[in-house]
């Protein structure tokens, strides 16, 4: 769409007057008369191109409407552009295809090496301890059952202080010997 505040060399925002003054000054620089020979032709379509956009934008109705018509034209999209975005579009759509199929590839290798016992993974950032290891994956069977087993003996060891020491107590407060009877 023609630009006619350009052809006018003006803002869109421009007054009446404005727009007056700016067509009269152009008019007589591009007018057919003022000038000769080859820029005689160039003068004289530069001078159609103002005259028409004066008779637009001196006009109110006119303009209102040019106007309108403009920011609808400003907010379309030309077959290029779209063609271009569709373009864009397709190639972004393809490479995430592509990388969702190595995303896939990767689980199955890594699911593949969780089933051998030889697996060692990778540092677990997740931890709550930071950067550490998962000991899980780094101990054979035999060394998580004799941890587990070591770990139950200690909460035997313990329960069995804390019974003992609240016999004490209890013997200590109530003078009965009630360890006493247990030691006969």
């Amino acid at each position: 769409m023609k630009n006619y505040y350009d052809e006018l060399e003006v803002s869109q925002k421009a007054s009446k007057e404005i727009i007056e003054k700016a067509y009269k000054v152009l008019a007589k620089k591009y007018h057919p008369d003022m000038n000769t020979g080859n820029d005689k032709i160039a003068a004289e379509e530069k001078f159609k191109k103002i005259s028409e956009a004066y008779e637009i934008l001196s006009n109110d109705e006119k303009r209102k409407k040019y106007d309108l018509e403009l920011e609808n034209s400003d907010k379309t999209v030309s077959y290029e552009e779209y063609l271009k975005i569709i373009n864009e579009r397709n190639n972004v759509a393809t490479r995430l295809s592509n990388l969702q199929k190595a995303v896939d590839d990767y689980n199955k290798q890594l699911q593949n090496r969780q089933s051998t016992n030889n697996y060692r993974p990778t540092p677990n950032y997740t931890s709550t301890q930071n950067y550490s290891y998962s000991n899980r994956y780094h101990l054979s069977k035999f060394e998580i059952l004799k941890q587990k087993i070591k770990k139950k003996i200690e909460n035997l060891f313990i329960f069995i202080l804390v019974i003992i020491v609240i016999f004490l107590m209890i013997n200590a407060f109530t003078g009965y010997k009630i360890l006493d009877l247990f030691l006969k």
